[in-house]
């Protein structure tokens, strides 16, 4: 095992998708959010089918049909619409530091549907996360940006894709899943865009298209490296790093934007990525003393 090359990739990972954020934000100035997911759900197949084919595997697996795997593939769609949706109508910081919060949710899901054993410390861990969500959010007072409703929505729809994935059928391997998970993005894409007003479709710029194509690429290499990281490392001693995630974006949002988080949303952060953390270390402590016993 190698941590530290690990724990690199798992930088370089995170800063790669605080980098297609990016673009996507930019991008969805001129482009629908239909738009994007029929973009990002085509091009994300085709990889991925291309994953499946070199190593003769079944593009249509039967366990597709799977509970687990309809749960899966509804939870990717819709934490998909609701995060492109926040990420082009609310600010980058905001978002970015609210999806910090999904580790803590499959935490909460994995405990209240799949009866897995979460203590006190943990429980507090979950509470103070979300405290930090409510920091951002803000409901019923005068800072209070509806956009940011979505992202919790993202949150809880990609929590709920995690879980299912935990309970996905063995049978099918990651590029099936990843396969079908872009098929099904590329559905909805495709029926929002034909249910909903496209006229600004041809008055996109080819810019948009660019950066929405950089986007998916960055993003598919993110997903690579990040696999990469998880292979050579130990996962309990790579996953704190998921956390620079924020840190690029929080940059990027500054810098690039020109955006300026208030104090609130940088408290809700810190709350997020500490409790995150922390939960961590009590799963590693755990996991320890329960091989040690």
């Amino acid at each position: 095992m190698n941590n530290l090359h690990g724990a690199l990739l798992m930088i370089l990972s995170m800063g790669m998708f605080a980098f297609q954020d990016l673009f996507i934000k930019k991008a969805s100035a001129t482009l629908p959010p239909g738009a994007i997911l029929t973009a990002m759900g085509c091009l994300g197949a085709l990889i991925f089918a291309g994953f499946v084919r070199a190593r003769r595997q079944s593009l249509l697996p039967r366990e597709l049909f799977r509970r687990a795997m309809l749960l899966r593939n509804a939870g990717e769609v819709v934490g998909a619409f609701a995060f492109i949706s926040a990420l082009a109508l609310a600010d980058l910081a905001a978002v970015s530091a609210i999806i910090q919060a999904l580790p803590l949710a499959v935490t909460l899901m994995a405990a209240l549907f799949l009866g897995e054993p979460v203590g006190w410390r943990r429980w507090s861990a979950i509470s103070v996360g979300f405290l930090g969500v409510l920091l951002i959010v803000r409901p019923g007072t005068h800072g209070f940006e509806p956009a940011t409703l979505l992202a919790v929505v993202a949150v809880l729809a990609l929590g709920l894709r995690d879980l299912a994935t935990r309970i996905a059928p063995p049978a099918m391997s990651s590029a099936q899943i990843g396969q079908w998970g872009y098929l099904m993005m590329l559905v909805a894409g495709l029926t929002m865009t034909l249910t909903a007003d496209t006229a600004t479709l041809p008055s996109a710029p080819l810019a948009s298209y660019g950066l929405l194509t950089i986007a998916i690429l960055v993003g598919v290499a993110g997903y690579y490296t990040i696999i990469q990281a998880i292979r050579i490392s130990e996962i309990s001693a790579v996953a704190p790093f998921r956390y620079a995630r924020i840190v690029f974006a929080l940059l990027l949002a500054v810098f690039v934007l020109g955006e300026r988080p208030d104090s609130f949303t940088l408290a809700g952060a810190a709350l997020i990525v500490a409790s995150g953390l922390y939960a961590l270390a009590r799963e590693r402590a755990l996991f320890s003393g329960a091989r040690q016993g």
